[in-house]
């Protein structure tokens, strides 16, 4: 079992490493590069643009202490729907700011928002990424490609004993299968979007 952050807000630093620490637990910290230091601007339409992200140093003071650091794009962009040259670009600069910053190799990536497809798995490997995480609705199997590793996603509506179940049983809400049924129309619908110049959601 592996633990994944998303999106570097300083509270994991605050709280979740620490805690992790203290149990000789480590996790994969995913970050979008351009935000590092700064706060999370791509949440402004829900309401969280202004929660802070940490800053370089707790990004190598993690890595210090054995957390591995990945990629979470460059600008925290909906890949799916850039053109090739955009989508390139979000991911080698992203891994080289990363690499850069922490003198290590930077091999995994969290597509930002889970959304992803075959053009993006592609620049991914390309670029040098060895696995890449969705967001997922069911727990990852060996044999499926690691360019497309499933992830459970633990919201702060959960019990512990949710959390427990979702674990070891990797069991969706039908929520969540809803989601994962309409993601091609949704796709398309972003990809509209993206092409009249509106805003990433």
């Amino acid at each position: 079992m592996f633990l994944t952050f998303d999106d570097g807000f300083a509270t994991i630093a605050e709280h979740a490493l620490p805690a992790l620490s203290e149990r000789a637990m480590t996790a994969t910290l995913f970050l979008p590069t351009a935000f590092v230091g700064a706060r999370a601007s791509w949440l402004a339409r829900e309401g969280e643009g202004a929660r802070r992200l940490l800053g370089w140093a707790d990004v190598r003071d993690a890595v210090a202490a054995g957390f591995e650091v990945g990629s979470h794009g460059h600008r925290h962009l909906q890949l799916d729907v850039l053109d090739r040259q955009r989508l390139e670009q979000e991911l080698v600069v992203s891994k080289k700011i990363l690499e850069d910053e922490t003198l290590t190799v930077v091999q995994s990536l969290a597509y930002p928002f889970g959304y992803h497809d075959g053009k993006v798995r592609a620049a991914a490997a390309a670029a040098g990424y060895r696995a890449a995480c969705e967001v997922g609705y069911g727990v990852h199997r060996r044999d499926r490609d690691p360019l497309q590793i499933r992830r459970l996603l633990v919201d702060p509506t959960m019990s512990g004993e949710r959390v427990l179940a979702l674990a070891t049983e990797g069991r969706p809400t039908f929520a969540q299968l809803a989601r994962r049924h309409t993601r091609p129309i949704w796709r398309l619908a972003r990809r509209a979007r993206a092409a009249a110049g509106g805003p990433a959601s």
